[in-house]
Protein backbone atom coordinates (compact mmCIF):
# COMPACT_ATOMS: atom_id res chain seq x y z
CA UNK A 1 0.00 0.00 0.00
CA UNK A 2 1.31 3.43 -0.94
CA UNK A 3 0.36 6.89 0.86
CA UNK A 4 2.59 9.97 0.92
CA UNK A 5 2.69 10.33 4.88
CA UNK A 6 4.33 6.39 4.93
CA UNK A 7 7.82 8.09 5.46
CA UNK A 8 6.43 10.47 8.24
CA UNK A 9 5.55 7.26 10.05
CA UNK A 10 7.14 6.87 13.88
CA UNK A 11 6.24 2.98 13.98
CA UNK A 12 6.63 0.48 11.31
CA UNK A 13 4.57 0.14 8.29
CA UNK A 14 1.54 -2.52 8.96
CA UNK A 15 2.16 -5.48 6.90
CA UNK A 16 -1.30 -6.55 6.06
CA UNK A 17 -2.43 -9.04 3.87
CA UNK A 18 -5.63 -9.61 2.08
CA UNK A 19 -5.05 -12.88 1.66
CA UNK A 20 -4.91 -14.22 5.22
CA UNK A 21 -7.82 -11.72 6.25
CA UNK A 22 -10.33 -13.45 3.25
CA UNK A 23 -8.97 -16.90 3.83
CA UNK A 24 -7.43 -17.60 7.51
CA UNK A 25 -10.13 -15.55 8.87
CA UNK A 26 -13.35 -15.83 5.95
CA UNK A 27 -13.78 -12.19 6.15
CA UNK A 28 -15.81 -10.94 3.18
CA UNK A 29 -13.79 -8.03 0.72
CA UNK A 30 -17.32 -5.72 2.39
CA UNK A 31 -16.29 -6.00 5.31
CA UNK A 32 -13.21 -3.53 5.42
CA UNK A 33 -14.28 -1.71 1.88
CA UNK A 34 -17.33 0.69 1.96
CA UNK A 35 -19.02 2.85 -0.32
CA UNK A 36 -19.13 6.73 0.01
CA UNK A 37 -21.72 6.29 2.33
CA UNK A 38 -20.02 3.91 4.55
CA UNK A 39 -22.48 1.08 3.54
CA UNK A 40 -20.54 -2.36 2.73
CA UNK A 41 -19.35 -3.46 -0.64
CA UNK A 42 -21.05 -6.75 0.11
CA UNK A 43 -20.95 -8.08 -3.46
CA UNK A 44 -17.26 -7.38 -3.81
CA UNK A 45 -15.27 -10.73 -3.97
CA UNK A 46 -11.38 -10.77 -4.57
CA UNK A 47 -9.25 -9.51 -7.07
CA UNK A 48 -12.46 -7.07 -8.29
CA UNK A 49 -11.15 -3.35 -8.77
CA UNK A 50 -11.48 -1.13 -5.84
CA UNK A 51 -10.22 2.09 -5.15
CA UNK A 52 -7.01 2.79 -2.67
CA UNK A 53 -8.50 3.96 0.53
CA UNK A 54 -6.68 7.50 0.17
CA UNK A 55 -8.52 8.35 -2.94
CA UNK A 56 -11.15 9.16 -0.40
CA UNK A 57 -9.22 9.34 2.95
CA UNK A 58 -6.92 11.43 1.42
CA UNK A 59 -5.38 13.87 4.32
CA UNK A 60 -2.31 12.71 5.63
CA UNK A 61 -0.80 13.57 8.85
CA UNK A 62 -2.44 13.19 12.60
CA UNK A 63 -6.28 14.65 12.35
CA UNK A 64 -6.10 18.16 14.37
CA UNK A 65 -7.45 18.73 17.92
CA UNK A 66 -11.50 19.83 17.65
CA UNK A 67 -12.86 18.21 14.82
CA UNK A 68 -15.91 15.83 14.75
CA UNK A 69 -15.49 11.87 14.47
CA UNK A 70 -16.81 11.80 11.11
CA UNK A 71 -14.38 14.64 9.64
CA UNK A 72 -11.09 12.31 11.22
CA UNK A 73 -12.41 9.96 8.87
CA UNK A 74 -11.32 12.16 6.19
CA UNK A 75 -7.19 11.13 7.59
CA UNK A 76 -6.05 8.03 6.21
CA UNK A 77 -4.41 7.13 9.35
CA UNK A 78 -7.80 7.44 11.05
CA UNK A 79 -9.84 5.78 8.65
CA UNK A 80 -7.84 2.71 8.72
CA UNK A 81 -7.08 2.74 12.43
CA UNK A 82 -10.90 3.20 12.99
CA UNK A 83 -11.50 0.21 10.56
CA UNK A 84 -9.31 -2.21 12.34
CA UNK A 85 -9.39 -1.86 15.69
CA UNK A 86 -13.08 -1.43 15.78
CA UNK A 87 -12.99 -4.99 13.86
CA UNK A 88 -10.50 -6.60 16.07
CA UNK A 89 -12.14 -5.68 19.60
CA UNK A 90 -15.68 -6.94 17.76
CA UNK A 91 -14.17 -10.31 17.27
CA UNK A 92 -12.31 -10.19 20.74
CA UNK A 93 -15.04 -9.58 22.71
CA UNK A 94 -17.48 -11.59 20.86
CA UNK A 95 -15.20 -14.67 21.20
CA UNK A 96 -14.13 -13.68 24.35
CA UNK A 97 -10.17 -13.75 23.14
CA UNK A 98 -7.45 -11.31 22.61
CA UNK A 99 -6.40 -12.98 19.32
CA UNK A 100 -6.79 -10.28 17.00
CA UNK A 101 -4.47 -7.16 17.50
CA UNK A 102 -5.70 -4.10 18.72
CA UNK A 103 -2.87 -1.98 20.25
CA UNK A 104 0.16 -0.47 18.49
CA UNK A 105 2.72 -2.91 18.68
CA UNK A 106 0.47 -5.83 17.67
CA UNK A 107 0.06 -4.51 14.25
CA UNK A 108 3.01 -2.31 13.78
CA UNK A 109 6.35 -3.37 13.73
CA UNK A 110 8.22 -1.77 16.61
CA UNK A 111 11.12 -1.13 13.83
CA UNK A 112 10.32 1.42 11.10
Amino acid sequence: MENPDYDKHSKGIVQFTHLKHATDYSIGCGECHHDSDGQPLSDLKMGDSVEKCNACHSDTGKAPKGISDSEKLGFHKEALHKNCITCHKTYNKEKNTKAAPASCTQCHPKNK
